[in-house]
């Protein structure tokens, strides 16, 4: 019926990939798509690691917010693994707080963000919420959850192989709590019963 590109056509010289890697969320109320971006290739652009917004009946494009730029990786390329590949793993939730209409999603560098669902704005982010970055084993690669209040996300640390759970406040993005387990997780996480629960790796 249509396509939507989150790149311009690729020519030499032009931003390269960028691709969705998790599942989009769909606003039926406003017939808006949203989705998560990976990284760039080998020339950066204002598509990647970035939240994109399109209408669902034409794939039109309403609006894009780049949260990392320049994140360029290629296998071939010696990408310092530590500073780039940060892109989103986990897709986008739709939530409403105090009646505004959010997105929100965390990301490989450790990042947790919360948007305005109608014109894109940076609502509140959260920045390093594991103690390293690292884009093989390290931060938030999973979906995360939310329960009317907060947004419960767990961020791996690649260096320990631990990870850190954190219930975070939808209107400010502050801590509730936080939670270590002595294990990376790599599965989706859930809320059923008042029970948050984690899939956790083994060493």
């Amino acid at each position: 019926v249509w396509t939507y590109y989150t790149i311009p056509e690729v020519r030499s010289g032009t931003e390269n990939r960028a691709s969705v890697w998790s599942t989009v969320a769909v606003d039926l109320a406003t017939s808006t798509v949203f989705a998560t971006t990976g990284n760039n290739y080998t020339v950066a652009g204002p598509g990647s690691d970035a939240f994109h917004a399109f209408d669902l009946m034409t794939g039109e494009r309403r609006w894009v917010n780049q949260v990392f730029q320049n994140d360029l990786f290629c296998l071939v390329c010696g990408t310092d693994l530590t500073k780039f590949d940060m892109d989103f793993g986990a897709n986008p939730i739709l939530a409403e707080i105090e009646g505004r209409p959010v997105v929100a999603a965390g990301n490989k560098a450790n990042a947790f963000y919360a948007l305005d669902r109608k014109t894109g704005e940076r609502i509140w982010s959260r920045e390093k919420l594991a103690p390293t970055t690292n884009a093989l084993t390290g931060g938030i690669f999973i979906n995360s959850a939310f329960d009317g209040k907060h947004f419960y996300a767990v961020a791996n640390d690649g260096d320990t192989e631990t990870s850190t759970a954190y219930p975070l406040d939808a209107k400010t993005g502050a801590d509730v709590w936080t939670h270590k387990f002595d294990a990376t997780t790599w599965g989706a996480t859930s809320l059923a019963n008042g029970l948050f629960l984690v899939p956790a790796n083994t060493k």
